[in-house]
């Protein structure tokens, strides 16, 4: 080969080598422009929210408004947080769940990047958790897919003032006006009675991931009146095993009293078969919960309380574990993956004047599944008449005085 031929070799693959160069570099920078664009349009998204958020919380009670945000499939999450700090680990599973976040400041975190972008605000924030969700593969992106497109996810955020705190939810909130009427709530079941007055289990959600029992007392020590069928506790507890789609219950309780108290004989028959139960001791995880279809918790928040965090031998909360962010997280996996969940907790958050237990716990909780626990203001007392049930036709008729009361409420 004559060297005029070599060197003609040598520009030409010299040529190749520099078009693929500059053609990656093109590409690169393409990539990172459109890459600059998705963030800077969600930057600007969350501006907007945060500046509505704040302009209803300066207003006065029932001020209101709305919010469209459209955020491409990137690594990002926005959320509410009691510090300026990054979001809790495994927030996409908190997203996909649609779970609930709170505290003083708005907050937007490319997960990619070192610190998040918060704005404070002046009243505290109830927000959805939004942005990417967990890194499985969804409708949205596998249509995303076939079309060659980027997956896109679109949250409608209705922004609302109450009772001092600004609510800016996905998916509506739980009104509070008619403390008399549930029936918004799709299902109650009439567990018994106590002293004249109902028990009832109430089911959220059309086809139930969540179930709420609002009485420890009765659950605890197995002395609850009979069902209105006429069937045992333990009939009760299979009721709800059922309505939630059966399978393995994990029943967690949350302190060593009630852990103790909760084994009534009908309650460890039933897990005896049905289950396993343990003290909080230690934080559930998603590993432990992949042997379950059901998890049951007894008072959650209970050893919260400041009372109980001073003196926790007294209440059986001597190593307790606090419930976090990142365990619920765990619980928010558990359920977008089909597991089920099942609260027990008193329907009153305040008992002899003092909290009960943390209902800020309990609401996380209730957030995975799109609930909410409102506790009422009965301060001037009233009495509930025919109306007050009217989801159950067994009800009607009953009249009954209540000295504490609060509810759980399904989305709007």
């Amino acid at each position: 080969m004559m060297k005029g031929d070599v060197s003609g070799w040598i520009w030409i693959i010299g040529g190749i080598l520099i078009g693929i160069a500059i053609m990656v570099f093109g590409l690169t920078l393409a990539a990172n422009m459109f890459r600059t664009q998705d963030e800077n349009a969600v930057i600007a998204q969350f501006e907007d929210l945060a500046n509505r958020m704040s302009t209803v919380c300066n207003g006065g009670q029932g001020n209101a408004d709305f919010k469209q945000l459209v955020i491409p499939d990137i690594g990002v999450a926005i959320y509410a947080s009691g510090i300026y700090a990054d979001p809790p680990l495994k927030v996409s599973d908190l997203v996909s769940a649609g779970a609930e976040s709170s505290g003083n400041y708005v907050c937007l975190k490319f997960l990619d990047k070192d610190r998040p972008a918060c704005k404070q605000l002046e009243c505290p924030a109830n927000l959805t958790y939004m942005g990417s969700p967990a890194l499985r593969e969804d409708l949205t992106r596998t249509l995303s897919k076939l079309t060659g497109g980027q997956p896109l996810y679109r949250f409608t955020v209705n922004i609302e003032k109450d009772k001092g705190a600004v609510y800016a939810l996905t998916r509506g909130r739980p009104k509070t006006a008619d403390t008399c009427t549930i029936n918004t709530l799709a299902g109650i079941e009439i567990a018994g009675t106590c002293d004249g007055n109902p028990l009832a289990i109430f089911y959220p959600v059309a086809q139930p991931k969540l179930a709420f029992f609002g009485d420890t007392t009765y659950f605890s020590n197995g002395t609850l009146a009979a069902s209105a069928d006429g069937q045992s506790f333990k009939a009760l507890l299979t009721k709800v095993h059922s309505n939630l789609g059966g399978g393995r219950v994990l029943f967690l309780s949350e302190s060593t009293n009630n852990f103790e108290q909760a084994r009534n004989p009908e309650l460890a028959a039933f897990l005896a078969s049905a289950g396993d139960a343990r003290q909080h001791n230690s934080k559930v995880t998603l590993a432990e919960l992949a042997s379950y279809q059901q998890l049951w918790i007894m008072l959650p928040g209970f050893c919260a309380e400041q009372e109980r965090k001073r003196a926790p031998a007294a209440y059986g909360c001597s190593g307790i574990a606090e419930w976090d962010d990142s365990e619920l997280a765990e619980v928010a996996g558990f359920l977008a993956g089909g597991g089920k969940l099942f609260i027990v907790s008193d329907m009153s958050a305040q008992v002899l004047g003092r909290a009960w237990f943390d209902p800020a716990v309990a609401n996380k909780l209730l957030a995975l599944a799109g609930s909410k626990f409102i506790q009422l203001d009965i301060s001037k007392g009233f009495v509930c008449k025919n109306s007050a049930f009217n989801g159950s036709s067994s009800l009607q008729g009953i009249s009954f005085a209540v000295k504490s009361a609060a509810r759980v409420g399904c989305p709007a």
